[in-house]
């Protein structure tokens, strides 16, 4: 009865014996509901404890991916928990030889408060990650040189692969894609940071 936390009294007669037995019968057909019942009474006597402060944490870094996407196989695609699109550079998109593509009128919003109008919008592009392939949809901007990143994944393509960001271990695995590879969360350059929020 221990597995499950119930503690008997001693038996003193064999009228009392006769009802432990009943008890017992009736505990372990319903074993589940009896350990969880008292799981709730111990919360409620002994509630866990909410800290009044937590430490503060140095930067956690940038998460990138290695990916093949069309002709090419990159390793720098970052990973951005806070976008909502998906975005690729007008750069890129010529290296593919992509001539073909939707027009775009959405307007994107950035964490900075500015904005910009894409200029188109690739449908379902065939990602490859590993042995894995996810058509994905690619908003297509213009990017300073300096300044470009090949490839932004967003939320979306977090939901779709399964990810669990485990940032303690500064790690991520694709749950959906292949749960025994992790990605590793890189330290970032020095002196650069990146704050990315991409959305409609």
């Amino acid at each position: 009865m221990s597995a499950v936390g119930v503690k008997l009294p001693e038996i003193s007669h064999m009228r009392d014996a006769h009802v432990q037995m009943m008890l017992i019968r009736d505990i372990l057909a319903h074993k589940e509901e009896v350990a969880e019942l008292l799981d709730i009474s111990t919360m409620q006597l002994d509630p866990p404890v909410t800290p009044k402060s937590l430490p503060k944490l140095e930067t956690q870094g940038k998460f990138t991916l290695s990916f093949s996407l069309g002709k090419f196989t990159l390793d720098d695609a970052l990973v951005d928990s806070g976008a909502s699109v998906n975005v690729i550079s007008m750069e890129m998109v010529t290296s593919l030889g992509i001539e073909n593509m939707e027009p775009n009128t959405s307007l994107l919003m950035f964490g900075d408060s500015s904005s910009t109008t894409p200029i188109g919008l690739i449908k379902d592009f065939p990602l490859k990650i590993g042995a894995c392939t996810i058509p994905i949809d690619l908003t297509v901007l213009k990017m300073a040189t300096e300044k470009r990143v090949s490839l932004i994944l967003s939320t979306p393509f977090l939901t779709i692969v399964g990810a669990c960001i485990d940032f303690a271990n500064k790690k991520v695995t694709l749950l959906n894609v292949n749960k025994v590879v992790s990605y590793p969360i890189k330290s970032p350059m020095m002196n650069v940071k990146y704050c990315g929020t991409i959305t409609y």
